[in-house]
């Protein structure tokens, strides 16, 4: 038992807590499938922090990302039809589209990088899919103000019991 299991003086699983809460939750994934839907400009699709590919099959022309090979493998199994390949955003190049997807990615990002990473996305249409978290950190967590890195935004919907909001960035318009 760790130092804060017995701090706590319980276990608490966060990846089947938030697993169950935003991926095997029908409404979230109605809701994302609406939304990105209602959304997305003409033209290819590329999501950053892809995991195993989960968001794929919204999208007709798309390129997943990650920095995972195992998820990037999984991606690939399950959906043959789609597009993946791991690489770094911070580092490596990754490529450009019409639409740039994430969901629950940046808010990984520590302060700092973020900056560097939004700097790398050029795109017409940016569509997040984040926790906003404010006042609140975690360590592997961050709050960022994401109209201070992309701009306003055009479109902002908070989804109903989750820290989650979908937000549209449109540039060029």
């Amino acid at each position: 038992m760790s130092d804060g299991e017995k701090k706590c003086g319980s276990t608490f699983d966060y990846f089947s807590y938030w697993q169950k809460r935003l991926y095997d939750n029908d409404k979230i994934e109605d809701c994302q499938e609406r939304l990105f839907g209602e959304h997305q400009v003409p033209g290819k699709v590329l999501e950053l922090g892809c995991g195993c590919g989960r968001l794929s099959p919204l999208f007709k022309d798309y390129l997943g990302v990650d920095l995972n090979p195992r998820a990037i493998e999984k991606a690939k199994a399950t959906y043959a039809d789609k597009k993946f390949k791991v690489a770094d955003i911070v580092t490596d190049e990754i490529g450009q589209a019409e639409n740039i997807v994430t969901c629950a990615f940046l808010q990984h990002i520590p302060d700092g990088l973020v900056e560097d990473v939004a700097k790398k996305i050029e795109a017409k249409n940016i569509m997040l899919f984040e926790s906003v978290l404010e006042g609140y950190r975690a360590p592997w967590c961050f709050s960022h103000d994401y109209e201070e890195l992309f701009g306003k935004a055009h479109y902002i919907e908070s989804i109903p019991h989750t820290p989650a909001r979908f937000m549209v960035f449109r540039r060029g318009e």
